[in-house]
């Protein structure tokens, strides 16, 4: 089954922390549009001084 996964990589004074989840109720007709419209929505939710980088992928589980 595919899901959608979502990875956030926190770098927080030059150490990095992992974190991901997995989503399986998505629909699978995602563009790059809608990714960028998703991946603003949770910056905008992250603290101004903390740096993520968030990874999205499909992914076979």
């Amino acid at each position: 089954m595919k899901k959608l996964k979502i990875t956030s990589v926190n770098d927080v004074n030059g150490t990095q922390k992992k974190s991901s989840k997995t989503f399986s109720n998505l629909s699978s007709t995602v563009t790059n549009e809608n990714l960028k419209t998703a991946a603003a929505a949770i910056n905008s939710l992250v603290d101004s001084d903390e740096k993520h980088a968030y990874v999205v992928e499909e992914t076979e589980l």
